[in-house]
């Protein structure tokens, strides 16, 4: 789902440049440097969160590598201290082309039963989406930048027979209707393994014809217990595909006006599409005053700001597409 929308910087009712999201030719499922985040927080309630779509979950096994039980599906926590489970965001850890902030990945120490009993948590934090009919027979990549942490390698603790810690980043397609097993294609790279300096990785996936409502799946991992030291870093993550984009068209602007403190734009509003004006502090923004919203119906329309007592002003109009 696409939302498009145009800038409109209003003054004495002139209009300026538009802008959108139109695509280019490299499909997006998923993109964060992470320097937008919200610094770590104490644990919490609410849980503090990463809030950019990743999640989490583990698979535990007994010390012999025998599993146990699972959960997934979690929004992906940011918490720091007391608490701390699957991921944060860290600060000075990044290089040049890392910025102030990055992805820490580590175990879920807040089971706490698992790590006691020396169990093995296999942590996972990672993004998925349904592949659908337009991903059949594309080419995804899985980029990201990684250096190593403070991760404890060699043989867990207690293990029977001696299991040695695992991290790694992957890149696989599940079935949902085989217990989520992945397909053989999997992709990874061993974490252990990463450099003490940042290092680009880049994972690459061929999407079988038969994969269609199957689920793509990338992110990182680690399998440990005792509470063992397992952080990781990540930076610059990138989901993406050369799947066909279909061309996004911005709204069709007819017309703007300020009439005694009432701002007006009309536009040509398309069936199917619902229609939000926004306003701004500046040109830059951010536009995050609700104005009003409208359904289109294949007719000319139009939105409007009833208390725009000043002539001038920063507007965006949005265009989202209505689920079906």
């Amino acid at each position: 789902m696409k939302t498009y929308a145009i800038r409109l910087m209003v003054a004495a009712a002139a209009v300026s440049t538009c802008f959108g999201d139109a695509s280019d030719d490299t499909y997006e499922f998923f993109r964060d440097d992470f320097e937008s985040a919200q610094p770590a927080q104490p644990n919490g309630d609410p849980v503090p969160l990463l809030g950019n779509g990743m999640l989490v979950g583990a698979n535990v096994f007994d010390n012999s590598d025998v599993y146990l039980y699972n959960y997934f599906g979690f929004d992906a926590p940011n918490i720091t201290g007391d608490g701390a489970r699957f991921s944060n965001v860290a600060t000075g850890e990044g290089g040049p082309d890392q910025g102030t902030q990055v992805l820490s990945v580590f175990s879920d120490y807040n089971n706490g039963g698992a790590h006691t009993a020396g169990d093995l948590v296999d942590a996972n934090v990672y993004v998925e989406f349904v592949v659908e009919e337009a991903d059949l027979g594309t080419t995804v990549n899985f980029v990201f930048d990684a250096k190593f942490g403070v991760f404890e390698t060699g043989e867990i603790d207690g293990s029977s027979p001696p299991y040695d810690a695992e991290a790694e980043a992957f890149l696989k397609v599940l079935d949902p209707a085989n217990n989520f097993q992945p397909y053989p294609n999997i992709q990874v790279v061993d974490a252990t393994q990463f450099p003490a300096t940042w290092t680009t990785y880049v994972l690459t996936l061929t999407i079988d014809p038969a994969w269609e409502g199957k689920i793509l799946q990338a992110g990182f991992r680690n399998k440990t217990s005792n509470y063992a030291p397992s952080s990781m870093f990540y930076d610059n993550i990138s989901l993406t595909s050369d799947r066909v984009v279909v061309p996004v068209t911005p709204p069709q602007i007819l017309g703007t006006s300020w009439t005694e403190g009432e701002f007006r734009v009309d536009f040509f509003g398309k069936d199917g599409f619902e229609y939000t004006l926004w306003k701004g502090a500046s040109i830059e923004g951010p536009y995050d005053e609700f104005v009003d919203t409208i359904d289109g119906f294949d007719s000319a329309d139009f939105l409007s700001d009833t208390f725009a007592s000043d002539p001038s002003g920063f507007y965006i109009l949005s265009e989202l597409e209505i689920p079906q």
